[in-house]
């Protein structure tokens, strides 16, 4: 986890970035300016790591997360939030920036839902049924993945790994490239075992 926490540190600041700049006849240049989305909620499943990993991103990218993970890694998830605490307030930023939904009680997503006051956007990370959920209840805005995404449009990009990847996405939100958060040389081992299996399978 801290190896890919690193990663995501030395990674581009995309605050600010700007794109797509034009000038127009009228002299006013008009183009696209990354900006931070304000305050995200994801919700995930088992894995804590994706408290470190969904905290850092959310960070880097200048975002504010409430994370609400699986009922059964509460404690991991709430052990990893306050390290993340202890990096926050070491660098002298807020520490409220990241917070753990730290119950196992399954209402706690429906409030989570309901907290468009306080919550921009909510990105739902798991099971088909998990994600039907969170369409039926959500009161916020949310960006998702259930069906219509077909395997062509991710090819040469999700391989199975069981390493996290970052995505870089396009305005129509198709994958322009990725990077493996972790270890180099680990990743490329474990892309090298997947890759081996896929030949012997061939």
């Amino acid at each position: 986890m801290a190896a890919g926490l690193e990663q995501v540190a030395k990674l581009p600041d995309p605050v600010g970035q700007i794109s797509e700049l034009h000038q127009q006849p009228s002299g006013i240049k008009v183009g696209r300016m990354r900006v931070p989305l304000g305050v995200i909620g994801i919700i995930y499943e088992s894995r804590p790591n994706v408290t470190a990993d969904a905290a850092a991103l959310c960070l880097k990218s200048g975002n504010a997360c409430i994370l609400r993970g699986g009922s059964e890694s509460v404690r991991s998830n709430v052990a990893i939030a306050a390290c993340m605490h202890e990096g926050l307030k070491s660098a002298g930023l807020p520490e409220n920036a990241v917070q753990v939904v730290a119950t196992p009680d399954r209402a706690a997503v429906g409030h989570l839902l309901a907290m468009n006051e306080f919550v921009d956007i909510i990105v739902p990370r798991g099971g088909k049924d998990l994600i039907e959920r969170v369409m039926r209840e959500s009161r916020i805005p949310m960006i998702k993945h259930l069906d219509g995404v077909s395997d062509a449009d991710i090819v040469g990009l999700n391989v199975p790994t069981g390493v996290p990847l970052v995505y870089e996405l396009d305005a129509a939100l198709k994958p322009l490239r990725h990077h493996y958060l972790g270890d180099p040389e680990e990743i490329a081992k474990r892309v090298a075992a997947v890759s081996a299996q896929g030949k012997a399978k061939a």
